[in-house]
């Protein structure tokens, strides 16, 4: 679970960063002002690399994560699907703070699975219900378009529907874990270095190091 609370504070402290220099966050009229989500996910990141607060914080990252999925998204960067997925990773983690009864194990690893799951499938899901959204993203990206031309950017667009589906409901149904998970966690971070997206990044390092947690705690 270190990986992973690690992960949840580096995204914590990277959205309070991104709060003071990224002009979207002025922009959006459901976010509170920049300097104000500097300092609640500032505080939420540093609250976490300590003991005593840390369920307080996990709290925090699955409220504010909620409230970004439920009131900003699709409207603002930090309200990816991603953001969904955090949310689920973060009240996972925090049930490990009650008595390991059969119910809150369950619970506990069913939110963890379906955190790093859930925008896997939405993205999966979007390429296959809007394939010339990706067609066009891809063609605009100079590496994408280079990775993807022995396929072809039309088969490349099922392809990763058809991967990212698939992975997540290698994911939900807990097949597999170990490999998976760094499949997973391989997954995420090859997206990453492809897209040359910052500000997904902090919400991808999150579903990374849970992706890696997951895969340990199965070993």
């Amino acid at each position: 679970m270190r990986t992973a609370l690690l992960g949840l504070a580096l995204v914590n402290l990277l959205w309070a960063v991104a709060a003071l220099v990224d002009p979207a966050f002025a922009r959006e009229p459901y976010l509170p002002s920049p300097a104000l989500v500097f300092m609640i996910h500032a505080g939420i990141g540093a609250a976490m690399l300590t003991r005593r607060l840390r369920f307080h914080a996990l709290l925090g990252t699955a409220a504010t994560t909620a409230y970004y999925s439920l009131l900003v998204k699709p409207f603002a960067p930090i309200a990816e699907p991603q953001t969904v997925g955090i949310s689920a990773v973060s009240l996972s983690m925090a049930l490990s703070r009650f008595e390991e009864t059969r119910y809150v194990v369950f619970l506990r690893n069913f939110l963890l699975r379906a955190g790093i799951a859930y925008p896997l499938f939405e993205w999966g899901v979007d390429a296959y219900r809007n394939p010339l959204h990706f067609t066009s993203y891809i063609m605009g990206n100079s590496v994408a378009r280079t990775l993807v031309s022995p396929v072809g950017v039309e088969n490349a667009v099922f392809l990763l529907f058809a991967a990212e589906v698939v992975l997540s409901l290698l994911l939900v149904s807990g097949v597999g874990a170990k490999a998976v998970g760094l499949f997973t966690a391989g997954f995420l971070s090859f997206l990453s270095a492809v897209a040359l997206y910052p500000l997904a990044l902090p919400q991808n390092i999150a579903l990374i190091t849970a992706a890696i947690d997951y895969s340990q705690k199965q070993a």
